[in-house]
């Protein structure tokens, strides 16, 4: 990537070619060649906006975070939603901690679930039909946090 200092050479000496053109007169052949330069990179920038505006507004899905516990089969809504661009695992821990019932204490996952969550963040990030990060724990882990009960064994299967 270009310093802030390139980027500002790079534009001074776009402008002063500019200029130099510009008054060399409208009939030069400098001067239809800088025309066809100019609509080119702007054919090029549009071109190129149209990915980064899509992954732009991709970024800004919400993505709900739900607890499962493996052992029993029961799933947990959080409650909770993050913007698809902030789903990452600092996030997701900052969730967690939100919801423990001790505050006090830090919560455990255990490494395998680590695994899964690194893997299920990974999915939401490259995934646009995605809207949900289930986090897999056992039933110990799962009684360490405080939400809704919204289904029973078996409702989802993942």
């Amino acid at each position: 990537m270009f310093s802030k200092l390139n980027n500002y050479y790079t534009f001074i000496a776009i402008f002063l070619a500019g200029m130099v053109i510009y008054f060399s007169g409208e009939e030069s052949k400098l001067w239809s060649v800088w025309g066809a330069v100019d609509i080119s990179f702007a054919v090029a920038l549009g071109v190129v906006a149209i990915p980064a505006y899509i992954e732009l507004t991709m970024g800004k899905d919400d993505i709900k975070v739900i607890l499962k516990d493996e052992d029993r089969g029961v799933t947990k809504d959080t409650n909770l939603k993050l913007l698809r661009k902030d789903s990452t695992r600092g996030e997701i821990l900052g969730v967690l901690g939100m919801i423990q019932k001790d505050p006090k204490k830090r919560f455990y996952i255990a490494p395998e679930r680590q695994r899964k969550l690194l893997k299920e963040i990974i999915d939401v990030q490259q995934n646009r039909k995605k809207r949900e990060i289930y986090i897999f724990l056992s039933e110990k882990e799962f009684e360490q946090f405080e939400v809704e009960e919204i289904n029973r064994k078996n409702s989802i299967n993942i």
